[in-house]
């Protein structure tokens, strides 16, 4: 009536189902749930939480990353469902690394931070990420491959260095 009486355009509104956990409780800071803030300082990627709470509680026709435009041209209020909506970790998952797949390489580069800019060359910053975009997920996997290629220091797990040292030196000179 407010906004009638203001002669203010009357929105359409929609209920975005209750979303819950493995257990079916509402999630929540103490059941589970993390904050943007949290979520973005543990490396997640705007764009990949943004597919997956785009989907989270309502249907999309095409189940495949979409752009922020593409997401809001396809929402419809009708599709929103009115069933619980279950958090699935490994689905926010899957949607990180489709973002990842898809954002620009500035944007990658810059996601990537400090620490593996310092270790990648500048002009190697292109085919590195190349190289890794499909086979990470978050900023520190980024930074491991960026040690294991750009350092001097040979990144090994102890079962590693156990074959290595087992390994006959021919095996080297051939390699080399």
């Amino acid at each position: 009536m407010l906004l009638q009486a203001l002669e203010l355009p009357i929105p359409q509104y929609g209920h975005i189902a209750l979303i819950v956990g493995d257990d079916g409780t509402p999630l929540s800071k103490r059941n589970g749930s993390q904050s943007i803030q949290e979520l973005r300082a543990n490396g997640w990627l705007a764009e990949g939480i943004i597919n997956y709470l785009a989907r989270l509680g309502h249907t999309y026709t095409e189940d495949n990353y979409l752009s922020l435009t593409e997401l809001a041209n396809q929402f419809a209020v009708e599709r929103l469902g009115r069933a619980p909506a279950h958090f699935d970790a490994q689905q926010l998952r899957h949607w990180q690394q489709q973002a990842i797949l898809q954002v620009s390489e500035t944007q990658l580069w810059n996601w990537l931070g400090q620490a593996v800019q310092a270790q990648v060359p500048h002009d190697l910053s292109a085919q590195f990420i190349a190289a890794i975009r499909a086979n990470i997920s978050y900023p520190h996997e980024a930074l491991h491959w960026a040690k294991i290629l750009f350092s001097d220091d040979l990144i090994t797990s102890p079962e590693a260095q156990a074959i290595l040292l087992k390994t006959d030196s021919d095996f080297f000179t051939k390699l080399r």
